[in-house]
């Protein structure tokens, strides 16, 4: 399984799901301590934390996970546009 790095502590990518590169039904879910950030092209970011879940916040868990979130959708562009070509 995938890790990424937060606060000195690794972190599980449950999953990274890019279906035949289509940047248009890409999601990501990283674990986090108890909770799932999810990124979906279509839905955008969502954490089942209760911070999230009841003031509908970007919470911390969210904020941490955003620059794996952002390398990930710039390789799928990248990969999607060499495609085109």
């Amino acid at each position: 399984m995938e890790t990424i790095t937060i606060n000195n502590k690794e972190r599980a990518i449950k999953s990274v799901n890019i279906p035949d590169n289509e940047i248009k039904n890409i999601e990501i879910i990283v674990e986090i301590k108890n909770y799932e950030v999810t990124y979906n092209t279509n839905e955008g970011f969502k954490c089942n934390c209760p911070d999230h879940t009841y003031r509908h916040t970007q919470c911390k868990h969210i904020l941490k996970v955003i620059p794996y979130i952002n390398k990930q959708l710039k390789k799928a562009y990248i990969t999607a546009l060499q495609q085109k070509e």
